[in-house]
């Protein structure tokens, strides 16, 4: 299953939309990664509705904070439930959590003097980790948290 678009496309008027095929199986968690998909996509349009005006990076500067925060948000659940269902490789996928977050926080540093490409291969770098974590990453820590849930709606 392809889930990575490396060809970057500039005129594209849709950049990604949520399809079951992203789908991991819980729920709370299904939620959130639409409403990150759904994020991504309201970055890149930020950046295509302000393509000819001087005033983009405004748009930029508000996406890229509910981005950030929600993704924060979202980490913090994932975190949780494998916490409390007691998943064995905890450590490593909050690392890569703590990772993606400093590098997200770097590049963004830089965000106010970002020319309109560098403001893209920044949304292409925010699609490419969210697919890749969603598509490959979250999908190796499924088989804990399904079977915690399941115990505690058996209670």
């Amino acid at each position: 299953m392809k889930l990575i678009n490396t060809e970057i496309n500039y005129t594209d008027k849709t950049l990604i939309k949520w399809d079951d095929k992203f789908l991991i199986g819980i729920p709370v968690i299904d939620e959130q990664h639409k409403k990150l998909i759904q994020l991504c996509e309201d970055f890149y349009q930020a950046l295509m509705a302000g393509k000819e005006k001087t005033d983009w990076q405004d748009s930029l500067t508000a996406a890229l904070k509910n981005c950030v925060d929600y993704v924060r948000f979202h980490f913090s659940s994932e975190e949780k439930l494998m916490l409390a269902c007691g998943f064995e490789f905890y450590s490593q996928h909050k690392i890569q959590h703590e990772d993606f977050i400093r590098k997200v926080l770097e590049l963004s540093s830089s965000s106010n003097s970002w020319n309109y490409k560098s403001a893209m291969e920044f949304v292409f770098f925010l699609y490419n980790w969210i697919l890749t974590h969603i598509g490959h990453t979250d999908r190796l820590y499924v088989k804990e948290p399904k079977e915690y849930i399941l115990k505690q709606n058996q209670k």
